[in-house]
């Protein structure tokens, strides 16, 4: 469980959200859609630093900015 920071939607279906860090996993929060947010599946990742920020730069890339100067860069945009 953690708080969310920011939201990005690509088009109608297809959005990430982040946020504070999972108490469960230790990680960033990262959630992503693919059908208007319905429903949001966890993305595995090692950032162990909140993230305030997330924009897909193209159907393919999104970009997330967090505490601590961290960057962090989804080539797949999911």
């Amino acid at each position: 469980t953690a708080f969310l920071f920011a939201v990005s939607m690509l088009d109608a279906d297809r959005a990430l959200a982040v946020g504070d860090i999972d108490l469960d996993t230790g990680a960033l929060t990262v959630l992503h859609t693919t059908n208007g947010g319905t429903t949001w599946s966890l993305r595995a990742n090692t950032v162990a630093n909140p993230a305030f920020g997330v924009d897909y730069v193209s159907a393919n890339a999104a970009h997330i900015v967090g505490a601590i100067g961290t960057l962090a860069f989804s080539p797949n945009g999911s």
